[in-house]
């Protein structure tokens, strides 16, 4: 390892900079940093000097120094040195690691620096140094346990950065390896080949790691020698690296998933061993149950066993004093022990992974026992939250006794301990959020009263917070009507807990007192004068406290809540002392943590909503804050993935850590959640302002379009999405009266925002922004209100929906596979995991948002061409070329998809023939078979997709639809006699049922005899469920009367009785357009010109109501 002469005088200056870049002084520090940079410069001596300074040097600083700076540094060193140097550099860092293998630190740190610049140094084709793998099977298939050991511990880190293809030609070789550190009776080794094993297990596909599966037992022995021997340290490690193959690849433990759970739960619940090993045990076992449901109900006494641990962490409790003294919600956790913490959250996530059906027998075993156990509190109050626990993922098994459960829960109100009282509450206002809004409804005279018994506890400040904290949860699901007779008590109980000494209590009737107010809407009128001047002079009286920063911001909140609630006209001679108010506030210079920020901009949009047009004045004083926050760019720290925690950076937990390749990037979470919020802000000033925000189109649209892919914040991404088509509405109402500006401007802005779009929608990985993004896309089309949209970009737009589609389909399939998979073994069909139900149902969502998108384009691009590129086939990657509309096509296999995709499917051909002209026409022979059938499909939602298809066919289907007339009107009829079409679920398919029978009676009269579906029509008349079809429908009717239509009202008017009580119930609703209303206006003006006869013999027959209207209507000048 001899250096020429540069490279040892370098090592030497290196060492005394090491040794400074330690030293507790700043000074100092900086000084060596400024000298390193300036050493940088001399790339080739530098990083052969670093890479022989752990060995050559004496000094231990140094030695272990060395290696990490020469990681974070070495790409740049290796970039800028000669290839002579970088041979010497790799051949010097072998030797050096030989050298130094005895000592665990330094090799340690040595190994992750080797592992690092093998992997991102010199690379070829992005695989590691060619000379790496032999020297890893040197050290791994090594004499002596040492090199055995540093071989398995690269192979650890280097899975971070290599690819299964790099990985899958040594399997056998691995296997071989793993299997024998794992039975040699070496804790050490056997502990890292443990880790090397999970490592490649999940690097590697998951059809390969059945070739590892001989390997669980030996890992689980492993686990079990490290804490027999007392290694408990290493215990953590491998329990994590157990936990991870949980997460990503849970089918490798299923063979021996019994004897894992057994052992891991036994772990778990030994209250003399580590807190972390006892969680990480519990993380494995929770894991599995969120991955593997079907299998964890199957497995024997896993699940009761494992809902027993949880609850005895919840048991690991003591009433620590400070508990009682908490006065800041952001200490609300203080006096849980992490213990508590974990079995608490166990509960939840094993509820919405196993559902009700089979974790509510197991815990109502368990918890009446412990509300029972009156000489413990922490029994009690372990019970009382775990109901609130398991609310969410048991809820519709709950239901069944909701009463009985809550009334259980409401009798801990008045438990003599107050951590107990605190839990009850806590445990109410969680289900008033699980169970909304049932329990509003059904169970608002015990939960209120039963809140505001609790305010009057002044000996225990944090259980009056927490009632009046219920109370929001409460109110957020409570309509006006629920809340208003409850006012007059609850709002005198908040206003003495705002008069408190105690902060948390002044702070939670605040929120509460919004809260109720938001709720109440117009019944808080009668208060407002009563809470407004006591508002704002908390606002006036704490300027400039910053212990109250807080209060303050909750004020702010609800003074706008109270805003909205009661109208500008109440709120309108407040609102400019108000703004002024809020506006100084923000002129204060606030600090980077002031929580007051988002406060403000919250209640600015709120009072934009109250006050429309009458905000303008202050967008100059408000926008700007907001402009700067949604500008503002995220602090983010990257480092190595494998750098030690210790050498982290001391973030307090404001960093949210995540990994990107092999990088580790921490972003400053406060920071995005606020530029987060005044995206949303803008947004919500863009809609509701609309021509007044026109003069910050321009400004506010250039922020927006390029967070369309910030990477670091999905409600980011989601707000700028929803705020173009907003920016779009502001144009066109600032233009309304000068159409060809107007063209011109949302020109320039879609031509601008559109291919960021584009870009955005091919790049997002989250469903639910996507489905944004998409809804967006279709939006911006709808507003241009001209075509705006190339050819280009159309066919485009066609491939991104359909990739959109396949996605969406590869995520289903593979939550249908694990579905399969765990129903393997003849189990009864249980509860859909929580969390699979909300995945399907944002892939449900998703679809809508494409189908509303692709109906946009057809309305609005039809005229240049987009029905041509729905039929374009369009090649994705790896498969051959398919166009969009085939896509759908293949959607109308009753057998193979999913009722929301025959839905869709059939509502893309819908609008095809409605608004595709020409183009789109040609479609009603291919479509009308699935049409027939599907409107007697199981499923209502495809059945009113089809029926208004089949009317839209009759309408514009000519003789291509006379040969079905006569059959599928009688298949109509025949359906309005099915008893089943009247129930509130079929409604709206049997109105579109009706509608279509009456388009049939309209367009295919000369082709075919309609006679026989006059009576099923009037009888089924009025529409009244669906009034977009109920508009369409009585216009229809509005028209035959008009022409005094002799198959409607019978050769002798024999029909008039009942065509006029039609007439009468729609007539001045919203049921019918203003021409249609006109029309049948006329038509019964017209009635009074009829013989008198005739008019007595129909007016006898109507009721007193219609009669009154009828008069009122002849009466009328």
């Amino acid at each position: 390892m001899a250096l020429d002469n540069d490279a040892q005088q370098l090592a030497s200056y290196l060492e005394n900079i090491l040794v400074q870049l330690q030293d507790p002084n700043n000074d100092v520090r900086s000084d060596a940093e400024k000298k390193f940079e300036q050493t940088k410069q001399h790339a080739s001596a530098c990083l052969k000097a670093l890479v022989v300074l752990p060995h050559s040097s004496q000094n231990p600083v140094v030695k272990i120094s060395a290696p990490v700076l020469l990681r974070r540094n070495g790409v740049e060193l290796w970039n800028g040195s000669d290839e002579d140097s970088r041979k010497a550099a790799k051949e010097n860092l072998f030797n050096v690691l030989r050298l130094e293998m005895n000592n665990k630190s330094i090799r340690k740190k040595i190994c992750d620096t080797l592992t690092f610049l093998s992997c991102n140094c010199g690379t070829v084709n992005d695989q590691p140094w060619p000379e790496l793998l032999p020297f890893l099977f040197q050290l791994m298939q090594g004499s002596n346990e040492v090199e055995k050991l540093c071989g398995l511990e690269i192979l650890c880190q280097l899975v971070e950065y290599v690819s299964s293809t790099w990985i899958e030609p040594q399997l056998p070789a691995f296997h071989n390896i793993f299997h024998g550190a794992l039975s040699s009776g070496q804790p050490q080794l056997q502990a890292v080949a443990l880790r090397a094993t999970c490592g490649v297990l999940t690097t590697i596909e998951s059809s390969l790691c059945s070739h590892f599966q001989d390997l669980a037992p030996l890992m689980l022995q492993t686990v079990n020698t490290l804490i027999t021997q007392g290694q408990l340290e290493e215990t953590e490690n491998c329990l994590q690296s157990l936990v991870e193959v949980a997460d990503s690849e849970p089918k490798y433990f299923r063979r021996v998933i019994a004897q894992y759970c057994e052992f891991l739960t036994k772990l778990a619940a030994q209250v003399n061993m580590e807190e972390d090993i006892r969680q990480e045990a519990l993380e494995f076992l929770v894991a599995i149950c969120e991955k593997m449901p079907n299998v964890s109900k199957k497995t024997r006494n896993f699940v009761p066993e494992l809902v027993r641990v949880a609850l005895s962490m919840m048991l690991e409790l003591e009433d620590d004093p400070e508990w009682y003294t908490v006065d800041d919600e952001d200490e609300d956790d203080s006096g849980f022990s992490s213990n508590f913490d974990a079995g608490q959250e166990a509960l939840d996530r094993i509820a919405l992974s196993l559902g009700g059906k089979t974790l509510l027998p197991i815990a109502f075993q368990i918890l009446p026992h412990f509300l029972a156990n009156q000489e413990s509190w922490v029994h009690r109050h372990a019970a009382i939250l775990a109901i609130s626990q398991i609310g969410e993922g048991c809820r519709d098994q709950m239901y069944e006794q909701l009463e009985a459960v809550v009334d259980m829960v409401l009798q801990r109100l008045q438990d003599p301990h107050p951590r107990v009282r605190w839990a009850a509450i806590n445990c109410i206002g969680q289900m008033c959020t699980d169970f909304a809004p049932w329990m509003q409804q059904r169970l608002h005279q015990k939960i209120i009263p039963g809140l505001e018994s609790l305010m009057n506890d002044t000996a225990n400040p944090r259980v009056q917070a927490h009632a009046a904290a219920a109370i929001i949860n409460f109110c957020e699901d409570a309509s006006p009507d629920i809340v208003s007779p409850y006012l007059d008590g609850l709002l005198r109980k908040l206003l003495e807990l705002l008069a408190s000494n105690r902060r948390i209590v002044q702070e939670q009737a605040v929120s509460a007192i919004a809260a109720v107010a938001d709720s109440a809407e117009q019944y808080f009128i009668r208060y407002y004068d009563s809470f407004m001047p006591l508002l704002k002079n908390i606002l006036y009286s704490t300027e400039g406290q910053k212990p109250l920063r807080r209060l303050r911001g909750k004020v702010i909140e609800c003074i706008s809540l109270i805003g909205v609630a009661v109208g500008r006209d109440k709120f309108g001679g407040d609102a400019a002392e108000v703004m002024d108010l809020l506006v100084r506030t923000q002129s204060a210079q606030l600090e980077p943590d002031d929580p007051q920020a988002a406060y403000l901009m919250q209640a600015y949009a709120r009072i934009c909503r109250c006050l429309r047009e009458a905000f303008v004045p202050y967008l100059p004083y408000v926008m700007p804050a907001l402009l700067s926050a949604a500008k503002i760019k995220p602090d983010i720290e990257v480092a190595d993935a494998l750098e030690d925690s210790e050498e982290d950076s001391d973030n307090d937990g404001e960093l949210d850590t995540f990994r990107v390749g092999d990088k580790r990037i921490g972003i400053k979470t406060s920071m995005l959640e606020d530029k987060a919020t005044a995206c949303g802000m803008i947004a919500c000033f863009a809609s509701e302002l609309r021509g007044y925000f026109y003069d910050y189109v321009e400004e506010v649209t250039k922020i927006m379009v390029p967070l369309l892919k910030f990477l670091f914040h999905e409600d980011v991404r989601s707000a700028a999405a929803s705020c173009l088509p907003d920016l779009l509405r502001s144009v066109n109402d600032k233009f309304r009266a000068d159409e060809q500006s107007r063209r011109a401007v949302v020109q320039g802005l879609v031509d601008y925002m559109l291919p960021k779009l584009l870009e955005a929608i091919e790049l997002e990985p989250e469903p639910d922004v996507l489905d944004v993004m998409i809804d967006s896309l279709g939006e911006c089309c709808l507003l241009a209100n001209f075509p705006i949209l190339s050819e280009k970009t159309m066919t485009r737009i066609c491939l991104l929906l359909k990739n959109v589609l396949q996605d969406r389909k590869s995520r289903l399939e593979d939550l249908g596979d694990e579905d399969e998979e765990e129903e393997e073994g003849g189990l009864d069909e249980e509860d859909t995991s929580h969390a699979k139900d909300e995945a399907r149902e944002k892939e449900d969502t998703l679809l809508d948002s494409v189908i509303d998108c692709v109906a946009s384009l057809i309305k609005t691009h039809t005229s240049v061409g987009f029905i041509k590129a729905l039929e374009t086939p369009l090649e994705s990657e790896g498969t051959s070329p398919v166009s969009l509309l085939t896509v759908f096509g293949e959607m109308l296999s009753y057998h193979q998809v999913e009722a929301v995709e025959r839905k869709a499917a059939i509502c893309v051909f819908d609008d095809i023939i409605e608004w595709g002209g020409e183009e789109g026409r040609k479609y009603i022979r291919q479509i009308l078979p699935a049409l027939d059938a599907f409107v007697t499909d199981k499923d209502a939602n495809v059945r009113q997709s089809a029926a208004y298809g089949l009317g839209l066919c009759a309408q514009f289907g000519g003789t291509d639809f006379a040969s079905f007339a006569s059959s599928v009107g009688q298949k109509l009829v025949n359906y309005l006699s099915w008893r089943g079409a009247y129930t509130s679920e079929n409604m709206n398919a049997t109105e579109n049922v009706v509608s279509a029978l009456m388009k049939i009676v309209e367009y295919q009269r000369p082709m075919c005899d309609v006679s026989s579906f006059i009576d099923p029509i009037l009888n089924n008349l009025p529409l009244k469920q669906d009034e977009s079809e109920a508009l369409i429908a009585h216009e229809l009717f509005s028209i035959w009367l008009e022409r005094r239509d002799v198959m409607i009202l019978g050769q002798h008017y024999e029909r008039l009785l009942q065509v006029l009580r039609i007439t009468l119930q729609i007539v001045g609703t919203s049921l019918l357009s203003d021409t249609s209303n006109c029309r049948l206006v006329n038509f019964i003006k017209s009635l009074r010109n009829e013989s008198t006869d005739l008019q007595q013999n129909v007016l006898t027959q109507l009721d007193q109501g219609l009669q009154q209207k009828l008069y009122g209507i002849w009466n009328e000048s």
